[in-house]
């Protein structure tokens, strides 16, 4: 190993002064010319189309799954919204396709299930 300390002026980029000013002024033009482009309403909307869409997906993707998870099955539905009425209960089962048990069933009616 060496503790020589190794000269780094050749990378200096403000060593050639005149090359290094043209150098800064490029990229501002380029950087001013694509400024005048993007300032325009339609170049905007492109812009924001992407992550609006992202949004309204996550959106819609939360809303199916809250509502997913949240809904109760065909029996509980009707019962909750009929208050246990036997019509209401028999009318959800048949409109879900649902094949409750036979005790469920006479729970519902009101059976005495063969017990006098």
């Amino acid at each position: 190993m060496s503790d020589e300390k190794i000269d780094l002026s050749a990378l200096d980029p403000t060593h050639d002064g005149p090359r290094w000013e043209r150098l800064v002024q490029a990229v501002a033009a380029r950087g001013r010319a694509a400024r005048r482009r993007r300032l325009t309403v339609s170049f905007q909307l492109v812009v924001w189309l992407r992550p609006a869409l992202a949004a309204a997906a996550c959106l819609g993707l939360l809303g199916g799954v809250a509502i997913a998870t949240s809904a109760p099955s065909g029996a509980e539905r009707a019962t909750a919204t009929a208050g246990e009425d036997p019509a209401f209960v028999l009318a959800a089962w048949a409109a879900t396709g649902e094949r409750p048990d036979t005790a469920e069933i006479l729970r519902i009616l009101g059976a005495s299930h063969g017990t006098d």
